[in-house]
């Protein structure tokens, strides 16, 4: 092995930004040379922080004339506000029998002091039937991964007035990292239309650490349903029942049961009906008008297989 410390050159292609959130992710790219152009390809870098803690550990792998590169390093910001120093170590190391030596630099974070959140809406009932009960799931997740338990939401009307209040849950959603949610009841509309409403969090006078975050839902209000309509839908060349089946019939939806039925409560007038699962069917679409309850039966036909030319 050759005695002689080969001078390193490192620095960084891009730096995280001067501020960050608690708790946000930031990407960099780190760049070695040697000064005597040696192949550096897969050495390791590292990245600690401020107490030496290894945070990262990546290899050089992008050529880039004299230069090596890694790819993009996903760091995370501390969730605690403050200013923190972290370093980027190439250490020392050997390659082809060369030894280079240990190099490195720091770089700075500055984290906020406020939280920022975001909100997610999802279940939300629709249509809904005027002057009704209606539910809708909200959750809540802080960048910093903060427990949210027992925060108010608000749900806020077109008339910007509440329409509603609400505690998150104590635990977060399975399978998800601090969603923290609860599900709303809320009082529909007594007039049919379209609305947008919307969810806001923290309730500004009691939460102090997390920033303002708003998330907009909509929803189709309709007069109280007049008919049923029954569906039986089937595989027109088997005759088998099609489950799972989507039954749109504007602003109404429903799913075939595994008897290939769905029924749908709608208001008298005239419709598009549209019915289709997958891709394993052609979509059916048909003109109707309903004055009455009636059934209908449906047959669905099998897509032809796509030709693929060479």
């Amino acid at each position: 092995m050759d005695t002689d410390l080969h001078q390193v050159t490192i620095s960084m292609v891009n730096e995280p930004a001067s501020e960050l959130n608690p708790g946000a992710f930031t990407t960099v790219k780190v760049r070695v040379s040697c000064d005597s152009a040696c192949n550096l390809t897969g050495q390791i870098v590292k990245i600690v922080d401020q107490d030496g803690e290894l945070l990262k550990e990546t290899k050089l792998i992008i050529p880039n004339g004299a230069a090596f590169g890694t790819d993009p390093v996903v760091l995370k910001a501390p969730t605690t506000p403050g200013k923190y120093i972290w370093s980027v170590i190439y250490p020392e190391q050997a390659k082809d029998g060369i030894l280079h030596q240990q190099v490195e630099f720091t770089f700075s974070l500055n984290v906020r002091p406020e939280h920022p959140t975001n909100i997610v809406v999802w279940d939300a009932d629709s249509p809904v039937v005027a002057d009704s009960k209606f539910k809708v799931k909200v959750g809540v997740k802080c960048s910093a991964g903060c427990a949210l338990a027992d925060k108010i939401i608000k749900i806020i009307n077109q008339q910007q007035e509440i329409a509603g209040t609400e505690l998150l849950g104590k635990d977060p959603l399975p399978e998800t990292e601090s969603l923290y949610w609860t599900e709303v009841e809320l009082q529909a509309p007594k007039q049919e239309g379209y609305y947008t409403w919307s969810v806001k969090f923290p309730e500004s006078t009691r939460d102090a650490q997390h920033l303002e975050s708003t998330s907009a839902f909509s929803f189709t209000v309709v007069n109280r349903p007049e008919c049923i309509l029954s569906l039986e839908v089937k595989d027109k060349e088997t005759g088998k029942a099609v489950n799972n089946a989507s039954v749109i019939l504007h602003p109404y939806r429903a799913k075939t049961d595994e008897n290939g039925e769905a029924k749908l409560a709608v208001t008298q007038g005239k419709y598009q009906l549209f019915v289709t699962r997958d891709d394993k069917y052609e979509l059916y679409q048909k003109s109707i008008e309903v004055s009455s309850d009636f059934k209908l039966k449906v047959e669905l036909s099998v897509r032809p297989p796509t030709i693929e030319y060479g």
